[in-house]
């Protein structure tokens, strides 16, 4: 999904538009739904089962979730780089 582009400068890339959309909306969600909860917390949910389970859902368990989510893409995004750099350099030298 990246866009890449070979010049006589070097290589450059763009990473995608979409992909980074959804990495800054997963961090705003998660700073919502904290600010949310904090505002939220002593009032009570009627629901079938009891409170919501949004309400009942642990806030490190979320951020553990988003951060580990983070970390993984930027893990695997950087590998790919780094593979496509190799493959490309490797396509240079012949």
């Amino acid at each position: 999904m990246t866009r890449w582009e070979s010049q006589d400068e070097g290589l450059f890339y763009t990473p995608s538009r979409w992909l980074a959309f959804l990495i800054v909306f997963a961090i705003a969600a998660r700073f919502v739904y904290g600010w949310w909860r904090a505002t939220h917390s002593g009032s009570s949910v009627s629901a079938p089962g009891g409170q919501h389970w949004l309400i009942t859902a642990s806030g490190t368990q979320l951020s553990l979730a988003v951060a580990a989510g983070l970390i993984g893409y930027y893990l695997v995004y950087s590998i790919g780089v780094r593979l496509r750099m190799e493959l490309m350099d490797q396509r240079h030298r012949r």
